[in-house]
């Protein structure tokens, strides 16, 4: 905005004021803005008066340039003649966008690669191991993460005793690999409960201690009994086995290990472990 004044300097008398215009400019300043007027006296010396404001420095304040001229319009009349360029005051607010994607509370899994592949990890009655099945007896499982654990369990258990999900660990004397199987914390004994987290861009990513189980006789007992036990490693890898069903239907029991298992057929497995990844779908 740009305005002419008209200021009434020396005696008292009407002073005359002209000036011409030009485009404003305006910096982000955090200095003291300074006007200096010059003022006709009675002796016909000049005198300077300042005026001062100093701007916050998330103000953007115009420069505001002031030309004086003193002229005579007689022997006791000055004119003054005062040029001002100003601009507006500007506020600088900084302005933030923030989108978050809201949490997932419940999830299916599914399977990527193998034969298993594109298969929702389901569940059906009577079984207490959730498998990758196409038939529609299988319906698929929720799961959610255990607050301030992690670990894998059922949303909606079939048997609230076992909500969470663990790796029944394979037989022998060494690091063996394991499938799925329902448990509780406190009753873990043939493994570990799966411990995962939901990785952006939709994989999961899980881990188990490793371990074993051996299958021995315990004086005095006549019949044998399993002892599991953890193993220093971790089991970070997934796999399939291929199995049927009591319809004769087709489906893959989840399983986890070490890397390098494809092909793996010990402890009597009717059917070598496929490789492959698990990946997780919001189910809210």
């Amino acid at each position: 905005m740009r305005f002419n004044s008209i200021l009434s300097l020396a005696f008292g008398l009407p002073v005359a004021v002209a000036g011409p215009c030009k485009p404003s400019s305006s910096s982000p300043s955090s200095d003291a803005v300074v006007i200096t007027s010059t003022l006709a006296t009675a002796s016909g010396v000049a005198s300077t008066q300042t005026a001062s404001a100093t701007a916050p420095g998330n103000i953007e304040t115009s420069t505001t340039g002031v030309s004086l001229a003193l002229t005579s319009t007689g022997s006791d009349t000055s004119t003054l003649i005062t040029s001002l360029d100003t601009t507006e005051t500007t506020a600088l607010v900084p302005t933030t966008t923030t989108s978050e994607e809201p949490a997932v509370t419940t999830f299916n899994i599914v399977a990527e690669g193998g034969p298993a592949d594109g298969i929702v990890m389901g569940q059906r009655e009577n079984y207490y191991d959730p498998q990758f099945a196409s038939n529609p007896a299988w319906e698929p499982v929720a799961f959610i993460l255990e607050e301030g654990t992690g670990y894998l369990r059922r949303a909606d258990p079939y048997n609230p005793i076992f909500p969470l999900i663990c790796i029944r660990w394979g037989s022998g004397t060494e690091p063996s690999p394991g499938w799925f199987i329902d448990c509780s914390a406190s009753d873990s004994y043939f493994g570990a409960p799966i411990k995962c987290d939901l990785k952006s861009g939709g994989e999961l990513s899980c881990s188990i201690p490793a371990g074993h189980c051996r299958y021995y006789t315990i004086p005095p007992r006549d019949n044998g009994a399993w002892d599991c036990q953890a193993d220093t490693g971790v089991f970070r890898n997934f796999y399939t086995e291929e199995s049927v069903d009591d319809d004769g239907v087709t489906f893959y029991e989840p399983w986890m290990g070490s890397e390098g298992l494809e092909g793996y057929e010990g402890q009597g497995l009717p059917n070598p472990l496929e490789s492959v990844t698990f990946r997780w779908t919001s189910a809210d």
